[in-house]
């Protein structure tokens, strides 16, 4: 007899491609370059079989070109799917996401072969917009999916049954949409549907000296109310939080997000940018506050007189530059009322910190029931990291674990991203599966993560786009990864 390594696939999903390539997406983290490249037409593709050498059925990346933990195995599972942002399972295994133009889409394994082809992914919505479509939530006892677009949120009647889910109605009306933080994520929890909106750019002053109730901002709408609803209309569940592109429930109700840092950062007269502030994994629960514009997480600092920040610790922003947008000025800097003590008593901590500008978009949760990769990724939380601009030694671009077992821990471990076997590397990373095959991923950037309520695998999109200020060649061409276990197999000689 001889041993085999193949990858355990109780649900496999494969490699195609959209009827066509979709716009590329930019947002505060890692925006898209508007001198992007060639977004080219989609390509059919004849997915790889598994063998031993690969051990990873769809498309099995190559090995000394990524990165995954000992045990595990990545495998791209659909290519040229455009800009694909957060991902999210129906009960049955569907899968969902939405594109930054606002284009809805459901894959679904037909012939239960292991690939999305392109007959197997349909476009069943839209929400319109160029930049604003980010995720869907579903209410599947109601019949109901839900997403937010340009300045709106829209409603759709849902079945698994369904292959469209028509117009729609726009049930919220009147959000924040100018500036460069447009999306709004949906997601639905004991009655009631909860919507983000980020702040307008970098560092706004809101009417001081209090919190902003209408940017940086979570709110929430009760879901049996007469729509529709203005903006104004919902609850403020928590403020000061600068985009919270990324969030989901705990079983107890809590909300975990992730929420990204302040760009060009001073503090004592100092540019500490490269290392400050965090990104930051927040707990937050209602009427709480969590310091944006007024304060920062340390993540890496030292003060003027030599003493070292413990890394967590709420400290007033100084001073922060904004960007100019197309056909809008940058709003100008503002003097901050408030100190290190005000900040102490009025904003929460992070209970996890990841490497400043590393641009968390997303955050799925390890609970019981969907536990199914080993240790220690059985519990904690997978993040998706879309990777820096404002550092002069880029970091994320990848997907990471967090523990929940100290408040303000700095430590992670990466689940998928650039390297080679035993040996991850920060930073931007694509892949090529042969050198004439043009398969591949030019810069991955992970945006949504999912875990798959058949086999608790990991799903992991990535809508490929290129890095603020930089050039880059297949702009919209996005692609979906799985990451699952591996097995022996004993088979026979």
């Amino acid at each position: 007899m001889r041993t085999r390594t193949l990858v355990l696939l109780a649900l496999t999903v494969g490699a195609c491609s959209s009827s066509e390539t979709l716009r590329s997406e930019f947002d505060d983290e890692a925006s898209s370059d508007t001198g992007g490249g060639d977004t080219g037409a989609t390509r059919p593709f004849v997915p790889t079989t598994p063998t031993p050498a690969s051990g990873c059925r769809g498309i099995a990346l190559p090995e000394e070109q990524h990165f995954v933990p000992d045990g595990l195995c990545a495998s791209a599972v659909a290519i040229d799917i455009g800009t694909l942002r957060q991902i999210t399972f129906a009960k049955n295994g569907d899968l969902f996401g939405a594109t930054s133009d606002g284009l809805i889409l459901r894959f679904r394994d037909l012939d239960s072969d292991g690939f999305y082809r392109s007959e197997e992914i349909t476009r069943w919505a839209s929400v319109g917009g160029t930049r604003e479509g980010n995720n869907v939530a579903i209410d599947e006892e109601r019949g109901f999916l839900y997403a937010g677009g340009p300045g709106i949120v829209r409603r759709f009647p849902y079945s698994p049954a369904a292959d469209s889910g028509g117009d729609g109605e726009d049930i919220i009306v009147e959000l924040p949409s100018t500036g460069s933080h447009v999306t709004h994520t949906v997601k639905l929890h004991d009655g009631f549907l909860y919507v983000h909106a980020g702040s307008e750019n970098n560092w706004v002053a809101p009417t001081l000296p209090g919190y902003d109730n209408q940017r940086a901002v979570i709110k929430r709408f009760p879901i049996d109310a007469t729509f529709p609803l203005r903006w104004t209309d919902g609850d403020v569940y928590a403020r000061g939080l600068r985009n919270t592109v990324g969030y989901t429930f705990d079983p107890a109700g809590s909300i975990y997000a992730v929420d990204n840092g302040i760009d060009n950062l001073v503090y004592e007269g100092k540019d500490i940018h490269e290392q400050n502030p965090a990104d930051s994994v927040f707990v937050v629960e209602r009427g709480r506050t969590f310091g944006y514009p007024y304060c920062f997480g340390a993540f890496e600092l030292v003060r003027a007189d030599g003493t070292r920040v413990v890394p967590g610790t709420m400290l007033p922003v100084e001073r922060a530059e904004n960007a100019a947008l197309p056909g809008v000025a940058a709003p100008p800097p503002f003097t901050n009322p408030h100190d290190e003590a005000w900040c102490a008593d009025n904003a929460v901590p992070a209970v996890n910190l990841l490497p400043a500008h590393s641009a968390a978009l997303d955050i799925a949760l390890v609970e019981r029931t969907n536990a199914k990769l080993p240790a220690p990724f059985d519990e904690g939380a997978f993040i998706a990291l879309h990777g820096s601009w404002n550092r002069d030694r880029p970091t994320g671009f990848k997907v990471v674990h967090v523990k929940f077992t100290e408040v303000g821990s700095t430590g992670f471990d990466v689940v998928f991203g650039g390297g080679r076997p035993g040996a991850p590397e920060d930073g931007p990373w694509g892949w090529l599966e042969r050198p004439d095959s043009g398969i591949g991923e030019s810069l991955v950037r992970p945006v949504g993560v999912a875990i798959s309520p058949i086999d608790g695998s990991l799903f992991v999109s990535s809508d490929n786009a290129p890095v603020i200020g930089q050039r880059s060649a297949g702009v919209g061409k996005g692609a979906l990864y799985r990451i699952a276990p591996e097995a022996t197999f004993i088979t026979p000689d």
